[in-house]
């Protein structure tokens, strides 16, 4: 492999290299993990980088030629099984903060080649326990502005795909509604009703992919950014990646993806304290990572040899999958797929 851009940014599981005023950058995705809003996790899935930056690179490629998607996508970098790409670089305009109010004027400027604000989740369905179908307890009117007439069934599948919001570069996740996602990132009603057509189409053509891969998507969740359209209405691009890391997928009514790393340390006394700790901060604006640590003393422990096996397992098995789906090489050991997967371990 080439040697590698400077580093301009490093994530929780993935490092950004290049420089700002570069027209592309490097994307390095490494083996570390993060799961509710922690950052970087103890311990490493080996493969795991590799698979999620061929993965996205093949994903690109196939919403591309069957719905005309544009991406930031320009190739790997290096060969074989890598974990690089390099990307269109946009411009990343965080909102100032203001107490714990977060401003976002600079977006009302229009900005053009710049990251859109939110994260897009396309629901194709209503599991457990998940988010919407809690805020609708709460606030029932909330089926209206996703033009329901009645709250969906939790467990259910949905007719057509739920597109919802929550923001993307604050502190923590934020559930947007329509008009306060419309508002921020500084939208017009057409650009608007335009990511939401947008993530439709990806929700529906990836539905059908797992499908014949003998999997039920249920949830996902995109990023865009701002490109120049014909006229007065701005354009979009995908950006960032999709992967198993964006998806919720589901066979034979178990998880096949990163939820099942949340699933287990849902049973530890870390994850408790977490949710206390997410609780107090939202009071008194302290880390919520530092109060879980100081006052409850808690954070996460290393997986089990068995659970680490089993994440290696997902990823390189998913990815071979993806590509032997798209009649490409597959990139891991050939015995390491869905298939193989699902019996192992489901």
């Amino acid at each position: 492999m080439n040697q590698l851009p400077p580093l301009l940014y490093q994530g929780s599981v993935k490092n950004v290299r290049g420089s700002t005023s570069d027209d592309s950058l490097v994307f390095e995705y490494s083996d570390r993990y993060s799961i509710f809003d922690w950052g970087e996790m103890p311990d490493q899935i080996s493969g795991k980088g590799s698979a999620l930056n061929l993965m996205g690179y093949a994903f690109f490629q196939y919403l591309e030629k069957h719905i005309g998607l544009k991406h930031h996508m320009l190739g790997l970098v290096g060969s074989g099984i890598t974990n690089c790409c390099k990307v269109k670089n946009v411009k990343v305009v965080r909102p100032t903060k203001q107490g714990a109010v977060y401003n976002y004027r600079a977006y009302q400027d229009r900005l053009v080649n710049a990251l859109v604000p939110l994260e897009v989740i396309f629901r194709l369905g209503l599991p457990k326990g998940n988010s919407l179908s809690k805020r609708f307890k709460t606030n029932p009117e909330l089926v209206k502005q996703f033009g329901l007439t009645a709250v969906p069934l939790e467990g259910a599948l949905l007719e057509v795909p739920l597109i919802d919001f929550s923001t993307k570069l604050e502190t923590g996740d934020r559930y947007l509604t329509y008009d306060e996602a419309r508002t921020i990132s500084g939208m017009s009603e057409g650009e608007f009703q335009k990511l939401k057509n947008l993530a439709t189409e990806i929700a529906l053509s990836l539905k059908d992919f797992h499908q014949k891969m003998g999997l039920e998507l249920w949830d996902g969740k995109v990023e865009f950014a701002f490109t120049q359209g014909e006229g007065l209405e701005r354009d979009f691009m995908l950006v960032d990646s999709i992967g198993i890391d964006e998806l919720r997928l589901i066979s034979h009514g178990k998880s096949l993806s990163k939820e099942f790393l949340r699933e287990v340390y849902k049973e530890s006394e870390w994850y408790n304290a977490l949710n206390a700790a997410k609780e107090e901060s939202l009071i008194t604006l302290v880390d919520f990572k530092e109060i879980c640590k100081t006052k409850y003393g808690q954070q996460p422990q290393p997986l089990s040899s068995q659970n680490k096996q089993k994440a290696e397992d997902l990823y390189q098995g998913y990815c071979n999958s993806v590509y032997e789906l798209m009649n490409l090489p597959r990139p891991f050991s050939p015995e390491l797929n869905v298939k193989n997967y699902v019996e192992k371990y489901l």
